[in-house]
């Protein structure tokens, strides 16, 4: 009786012990594809980052040509003043 006892009590512990591994495997795993989804996140708003750089460029370079054009527009359609 008294081995059955200790050989119960051991296999709750086993259990509770192998339930506790498990439970930290889980936790583990789930931080790993936590990480590797905050780096794909990282790579994304970097590259949307970079997107946003090039339409900005874009987009003051259009500014420029048309300020350019407006200039020579109103150089032309000015009367000369002396």
């Amino acid at each position: 009786m008294l081995l059955a006892k200790i050989e119960k009590d051991w296999k709750g512990k086993w259990q509770v012990a192998r339930a506790e591994d498990l439970m930290q495997d889980l936790i583990n795993r789930k931080l790993v594809v936590t990480m590797e989804e905050h780096e794909v996140t990282k790579k994304e708003l970097a590259e949307t980052k970079k997107e946003l750089v090039r339409v900005e460029e874009a987009h003051d370079k259009s500014i420029s040509i048309l300020m350019a054009r407006l200039e020579k527009v109103e150089q032309r359609w000015m009367p000369v003043q002396n």
